[in-house]
């Protein structure tokens, strides 16, 4: 009887480290995809004469880079289209990988992203949380139009 029940312990144990492992590869693969820059997305001159100015060379070329900014031109609406533009095209690069990423905000957004990403079983979205419970108009909006064109390219996906 003990030899059963060290098995079963040692099993639970192997089970819960394997679990752990893949939700830690998982949230690598996250956050790879949230801060990885591309390259190959389509030009915008706006934004990269924009990037020189701020000497910061691709800043505009990946997800955090992007709702970075957000705040700091909340006011400049010409630059706001263009990152949401950009936004449009990450979100869109992303789903041609078959990465599919729902960006999530709120008091909550940590654990709430990890529950979904643990609850998902087919893995083929992934929930990040980008924001705590306060955020400003303009960052929320550029959440949305990135979610949506996310939603947009699975909805188009399903018909297929």
């Amino acid at each position: 009887m003990k030899h059963i029940l060290r098995i079963t312990f040692l099993l639970a144990l192997l089970s819960n480290s394997l679990t752990a492992q893949t939700h830690e590869n998982l949230e690598d693969h996250v956050l790879n995809s949230f801060y990885r820059s591309h390259d190959s997305l389509p030009k915008i001159t706006y934004l990269d004469s924009l990037a020189t100015v701020i000497k910061k060379r691709k800043k505009f070329n990946h997800i955090y880079g992007c709702l970075s900014m957000i705040d700091s031109y909340a006011n400049d609406s010409k630059t706001i289209s263009n990152i949401h533009q950009r936004l449009k095209d990450l979100s869109r690069k992303l789903c041609s990988e078959n990465k599919f990423f729902v960006l999530i905000g709120g008091s909550n957004c940590w654990s709430s992203s990890e529950e979904k990403n643990i609850n998902e079983k087919l893995v083929t979205v992934h929930y990040v949380c980008v924001s705590g419970c306060v955020s400003s108009f303009p960052y929320g909006e550029a959440v949305e139009v990135f979610n949506n064109e996310t939603r947009r390219f699975l909805s188009w996906k399903e018909k297929e």
